[in-house]
């Protein structure tokens, strides 16, 4: 069955969170008013280091229950260098999400479109067509659980999530000829 109408989670999150969020939109709004066929309902959620400092609270009250029930959420950059939870970590809904609804991947397609400027000056280039999966939930970025300090066993354990969902991905992909993975070669500093 399909769909046409569609319902998002909007955290737009704070300083240029909030900025790309806004140009993202228009961009979906005017491809929306070209090519019809769907429709999208924007349901804001207040988030982020901002209001937190206004509130006390990274996210308003009944706001992760109302993201979960929308077909998809879109999550601005959140975070502001000044503001920081009691315990001295940022404010991280956004990382509390990604756990509680396992959205630890971060799916990226890069394509070339016939007609569309080309960057870079090899021909290959317009037959570029890829995905780029990156895990969202690993290394430094991830302060959740403490795990800043035992980060080498969260990026194992997100690991081997990332492989069961690039695995999945692939069988779900028409077309896909090759796949390809890219480690970050974790190396912890020295204490």
């Amino acid at each position: 069955m399909s769909k046409d109408s569609f319902e998002i989670a909007i955290l737009a999150g704070d300083g240029i969170g909030t900025e790309v969020t806004d140009a993202t939109f228009a961009v979906i709004e005017a491809a929306q008013a070209r090519m019809g066929g769907f429709q999208l309902h924007q349901h804001e959620i207040m988030a982020g280091a901002g209001y937190y400092r206004d509130t006390g609270q990274d996210i308003e009250t009944d706001g992760e229950e109302r993201a979960g029930k929308a077909d998809a959420m879109y999550v601005g950059a959140i975070g502001l260098p000044a503001i920081r939870a009691k315990d001295g970590t940022e404010i991280a809904p956004h990382l509390r999400l990604r756990e509680r609804f396992e959205l630890y991947a971060g799916v990226r397609p890069v394509k070339a479109y016939k007609g569309a400027p080309r960057m870079l000056l090899d021909e290959r280039a317009n037959e570029i067509d890829l995905v780029i999966i990156r895990e969202c939930t690993e290394g430094l970025f991830y302060q959740l659980k403490g795990l800043c300090i035992h980060i080498g066993i969260a990026f194992l354990d997100i690991g081997e999530m990332d492989s069961a969902f690039i695995k999945d991905f692939a069988k779900k992909s028409k077309g896909l000829k090759h796949i390809g993975l890219i480690h970050a070669g974790y190396h912890p500093l020295a204490a």
